[in-house]
């Protein structure tokens, strides 16, 4: 049996792919990596990002559901989570994953941008301004 990738490789690799923006290689390349690793996060958060990078909206939320699962507090998964649901129209659904993101990382100027972005879309626009201000606050 061939012995797997050390956890701390993948990270490494993975971010760089991210880094490069190579967004199907992450895919490729995360999918081995949930293979080794199905008990941690990294892999789903990887491809989960790659998905929604692509507008594969409701493959990139089934991703970032396992990512949440397998790390509750972590702010990025919510952000992605909410982004993805942002991509199919889900507004308010968007928002409440970008507050859970606030809520674990409360200097988080992405989830702050993206929460004013979703605002927008409903129309709360007063609401939506004191996000981008904060966004840039921070």
């Amino acid at each position: 049996m061939a012995r797997k990738k050390s956890l701390k490789a993948w990270k490494r690799e993975l971010g760089q792919l991210v880094t490069a923006e190579n967004w199907q290689k992450l895919i490729e390349r995360a999918s081995k990596c949930i293979d080794e690793w199905p008990d941690e996060a990294v892999g789903f958060a990887r491809h989960g990002l790659a998905k929604n990078k692509f507008g594969q909206h409701e493959e990139a939320i089934e991703d970032c559901d396992k990512e949440i699962e397998l790390e509750p507090e972590n702010a990025t998964a919510y952000v992605i989570h909410g982004d993805a649901k942002y991509g199919l129209g889900q507004y308010g659904e968007a928002i409440k994953d970008f507050n859970m993101a606030i809520e674990l990382k409360p200097n988080d100027a992405l989830a702050y941008k993206y929460r004013g972005y979703a605002k927008r879309k409903l129309e709360r626009y007063e609401e939506a301004i004191k996000d981008f201000d904060k966004a840039i606050e921070i």
